[in-house]
């Protein structure tokens, strides 16, 4: 419930977010809008372009400098990268809102994951309770919803920002026709690298699947071959080393900054998790829950409170039936003999005595006074 509650109020702040920036937006674009179609309308209806230049001029002041650089075809190249980056802005803006959303739902699955896991005691993804103490746990818990919402919040903010970008220069490259030149060019004067790393690592990559393993398997094959190869790749596999840690950048920077709004995801190595304060608080979050909704614990104090409740009912009934006078010397005279039998079943020779006791205690009935009687007659 608490999971829920936190991603809704971030869906709520995202919306008001846009909604407002949106406003702000439309109403700059309208502005400019404006200026657009009165620059057209100055430009079709005065055929010379001096005259024009002139016009502006005298409405604009010191902006007539930047419009003597303008003619009819600048105008419509402005215009239409105007245009590109206004739809690059909607468009950036409704693929933000998704990708936060569709964050949002895997994180509420990686969580019920997690807990499905912590359950079972797997802690291949989540820390172990030992990893930190109790007080940080406590603290990373009462954290976790508002470090949540900030971090969807800034994940929303920062996709919007990265992917407005990404489309400018798309749409920005694709209008002005100079994509595919740049694209030719780097290729015209690279290739050769670029062909040459490609085959190195397809080379490398083939050979170490089907050359250096015995059948499939993790041992080494052709070892003289593999000793030759290493050397002779030595400096080749530097310059590929230069690319590597390119694209590593490059891609750490790209999941970093798609995976901003998952505390689940932890951006740190392995060994320095815990210094990430938002999947800190996640793991806390996590420990927390599980100590006090973990399924075999929650049955165990179930089954606990029903035998102490169910043990404090039969003492009241003994305590109930005690306290009622005539019920409680037949239940002291029935707890007696059961301890007699007890006793006399765990001691058989005791039993002889009890009857000579039994006996002398037992009050002699008429007829044997009688008898008794006739017998002191006769003698």
């Amino acid at each position: 419930m608490r999971l829920v509650a936190t991603f809704a109020v971030a869906v709520i702040l995202i919306y008001m977010l846009s909604f407002q920036v949106n406003e702000l937006a439309v109403y700059l674009f309208n502005v400019i809008d404006a200026l657009v179609h009165m620059l057209n309308e100055l430009v079709q209806l005065v055929g010379d372009e001096s005259v024009a230049q002139e016009v502006l001029g005298e409405l604009l002041g010191d902006g007539a400098v930047l419009l003597q650089l303008l003619n009819a075809n600048r105008l419509d190249l402005l215009i239409r990268t105007y245009v590109a980056v206004k739809a690059s802005f909607f468009v950036s803006q409704g693929l933000a809102l998704a990708t936060s959303l569709l964050m949002m739902a895997l994180a509420v699955v990686a969580f019920r994951n997690d807990m499905l896991s912590v359950y079972r005691g797997d802690y291949s993804k989540i820390p172990r309770v030992d990893a930190s103490s109790n007080g940080s746990l406590m603290v990373g818990s009462l954290h976790y919803s508002g470090y949540q919402i900030a971090y969807v919040l800034w994940g929303f903010i920062i996709h919007w920002l990265f992917l407005f970008l990404l489309c400018i220069i798309v749409s920005v490259a694709v209008v002005w026709s100079f994509l595919f030149t740049v694209v030719l060019y780097f290729l015209n004067n690279s290739w050769p690298a670029i062909v040459l790393a490609v085959v190195l690592f397809v080379l490398q990559t083939l050979v170490g699947r089907y050359v250096f393993l015995q059948e499939g398997k993790l041992a080494l094959n052709n070892r003289r071959f593999y000793f030759n190869l290493l050397y002779f790749m030595f400096f080749y596999n530097i310059l590929l080393g230069f690319v590597s840690c390119l694209l590593r950048i490059l891609k750490g920077a790209i999941i970093g900054v798609t995976f901003l709004s998952r505390l689940d995801q932890c951006s740190m190595p392995r060994r320095f998790e815990m210094w990430d304060p938002g999947f800190s608080a996640y793991v806390g979050f996590v420990h927390i829950e599980n100590a006090h909704t973990n399924p075999c614990l929650v049955v165990f104090c179930h089954l606990l409170t029903e035998s102490a409740r169910g043990r404090q009912q039969s003492q009241l009934q003994q305590v109930s039936v005690v306290s009622s006078p005539s019920a409680s010397k037949e239940w002291k005279r029935t707890r007696n003999r059961f301890q007699v039998a007890v006793l006399l079943a765990a001691h058989p020779e005791l039993v002889f005595r009890r009857k000579r006791y039994l006996a002398s205690k037992r009050k002699p009935t008429d007829e044997e006074i009688e008898g008794h009687e006739q017998r002191g007659t006769r003698l």
